[in-house]
């Protein structure tokens, strides 16, 4: 388990194969992000949803 305070925000799914997640993490006066991408298959690696993370991971910076 992850300390501190935490959140997790979905920002994009289809409902159906993927979903991306966003957490959020205050801990020791610091606030850490990440994002997560989840997919049923892993034989669609690069579906829509992968993608669509891709875009997200970009604009983000990271």
């Amino acid at each position: 388990l992850l300390p501190g305070h935490r959140e997790i925000h979905v920002i994009d799914t289809d409902y159906e194969q993927y979903a991306i997640l966003r957490l959020s993490l205050h801990w020791q006066g610091k606030d850490f992000h990440v994002l997560k991408y989840f997919t049923r298959s892993l034989e669609d690696e690069y579906g829509p949803g992968f993608w669509r993370f891709r875009e997200l991971t970009a604009d983000i910076g990271l």
